[in-house]
């Protein structure tokens, strides 16, 4: 009988050594998880703040074009060339307004599939827990039955 109490005490240490293995292994990935999404989240705000000054700066090019465009009609014939000029920067600046925001749309994708991989992880952390709760139950059902297993066997037998 003591074997058997033996046994079970040196399996209820092995499962409190892989729980408490678990446990750092959760809180190191919680905390990796969370630096990941630090990271992420300070690319993305910059990206972001370099995409909005990058669309600023083309909407400011292109009301100077449009400006200039304004001025030059006025006078459309002796600046005819000069106009000519504007317009095919107009046409650039288009070109790169449509640019941006290509960037803008593909960085709204990326954010997208960053949000897909947390929501993953914070689903992976949600299983995690599930499974540190069903061993740490585990645990408490092998607790009592080593502490049935303690009591005298005449005490077992007349149930108090």
């Amino acid at each position: 009988m003591s074997g058997q109490i033996k046994a079970l005490e040196d399996h209820i240490e092995t499962l409190k050594a892989q729980l408490m293995e678990m446990r750092q292994e959760r809180e190191r990935d919680r905390a990796d998880h969370a630096a990941e999404l630090k990271g992420v989240e300070t690319r993305l705000i910059e990206e972001r703040t370099h995409l909005q000054e990058e669309l600023q700066e083309a909407r400011t090019k292109a009301d100077h074009a449009k400006a200039d465009q304004v001025r030059m009609a006025q006078d459309i014939a002796g600046m005819f060339n000069e106009l000519r000029a504007i317009t095919d920067r107009h046409a650039d600046h288009t070109a790169e307004l449509e640019r941006v925001r290509d960037e803008l749309e593909r960085s709204r994708q990326d954010a997208g599939l960053w949000r897909e991989e947390a929501d993953r992880e914070r689903a992976r952390i949600a299983n995690m827990q599930t499974d540190t709760e069903h061993t740490e139950r585990e645990m408490a059902r092998l607790q009592a039955e080593l502490a049935q297993a303690r009591r005298p066997w005449w005490r077992r037998v007349i149930r108090r």
